[in-house]
């Protein structure tokens, strides 16, 4: 981790959220509202994996960046549990998504081996800074989108770069193994993919698009068009499954600088 960050840049009770506020595009929307409404409960997930073992940190840099890493993911936990409030209040059902993750992490925790667990985080961490980077290269989430949206998903982009190694380093001083994070990754990216799409088809069907082949040119473009993800992000996720990897090598923490300098831009603009 090269900086130690606190911002928390829309107060909670600030919250909004248009209606097709990225781009008019209701796929695009939904994904990422989607999305937000795995963190709450994803993040918890991820401080319990590292708390299991943070006494194997034996570095006093490893020790302060678990203490960081644990206050940005509470931060990013209190943020979206307000975006996921805006989308209950929109009529989606928030509830339900909840009540399934919870029974999901709860079976996990109960009968899945702690180290496990702790591989799952490492490969979630990945992907999400993989997303990370590209919302800070102005991939996804662009410029002319809602700016209060934009805000939130550029300030937890430029935290999942920063704390991207953290995770990593505490496996392999547990003494986590290669096979274990192959494992955990084919896991993750099949859950998060599996996680996300059912609730954004949820939200399509509550707004009556998604029977819509409108829709589904949308869908095929949001996974597979010229800025989709699979072009976006496969290459680089796929680069986790090479023995040896770490993500600290690929040296873009300037992305962090990056986007506390687009935050601040805002701010200065009156946006915050």
């Amino acid at each position: 981790m090269h900086s130690t960050l606190t911002i928390h840049p829309v107060p909670v009770r600030a919250m909004s959220l248009p209606k097709l506020w990225y781009q008019n595009n209701p796929v695009k929307t939904h994904f990422f509202n989607a999305l937000s409404t795995l963190f709450p409960q994803g993040e918890n997930f991820f401080i319990a994996s590292i708390r299991n073992f943070e006494n194997c940190a034996q570095s006093t840099s490893l020790k302060e960046q678990i203490r960081d890493f644990v206050t940005q993911e509470k931060n990013h936990a209190a943020i979206h549990k307000a975006y996921n409030r805006c989308l209950t209040k929109a009529g989606y059902d928030v509830a339900w998504m909840e009540d399934k993750l919870h029974k999901k992490i709860s079976f996990g925790q109960k009968h899945v081996p702690p180290i496990a667990l702790l591989a799952v985080t490492v490969a979630t961490e990945h992907i999400t800074a993989v997303l990370g980077e590209k919302v800070l290269q102005g991939d996804l989430v662009p410029e002319g989108i809602d700016p209060e949206l934009r805000k939130i998903w550029i300030w937890h982009a430029l935290e999942e770069v920063d704390h991207k190694a953290v995770a990593m380093d505490l496996f392999l001083a547990a003494g986590g193994t290669y096979s274990q994070l192959v494992r955990a990754m084919m896991y993750s990216v099949s859950g998060i993919l599996w996680d996300s799409f059912t609730r954004m088809f949820h939200m399509l069907k509550r707004d009556g698009l998604l029977f819509k082949p409108k829709t589904w040119w949308q869908i095929f473009g949001l996974m597979f068009g010229q800025k989709g993800l699979v072009r976006l992000t496969a290459l680089d996720i796929l680069k986790f499954f090479a023995p040896g990897f770490h993500p600290a090598r690929h040296d873009n923490y300037n992305l962090v600088v990056h986007g506390r300098r687009m935050l601040g831009a805002e701010a200065s603009a009156g946006s915050f």
